[in-house]
């Protein structure tokens, strides 16, 4: 097997940059997000149950984007869930 100047094997498989590191493990760990969440929210739920009252939690929209409002939505209905007021305002930003 032979390598044209493409970079390319005559079978079409890609060179490799560096040579000998194809056959290399990456050194690499997944985290899940649902571990580090699991963690975390059992962290506020027992800072609140420390407080008088209920804390609240105000996100302001400066954008149009309804990717941002989703967000936004979203985030208030976790905070909802997990007993936090919340609030989504909507600024306009002077550009």
């Amino acid at each position: 097997m032979s390598s044209n100047d493409t970079g390319r094997h005559d079978d079409g498989r890609r060179v490799r940059a560096a040579i000998g590191m194809a056959d290399e493990t990456p050194h690499c760990k997944v985290v899940l997000a649902n571990s580090i969440a699991k963690s975390l929210l059992e962290e506020v739920r027992r800072g609140l149950q420390q407080l008088q009252r209920k804390p609240l939690l105000v996100g302001f929209l400066a954008s149009a984007d309804p990717a941002a409002r989703v967000y936004a939505e979203w985030t208030g209905k976790t905070c909802i869930e997990k007993c936090v007021t919340a609030h989504i305002a909507t600024i306009e930003v002077p550009y």
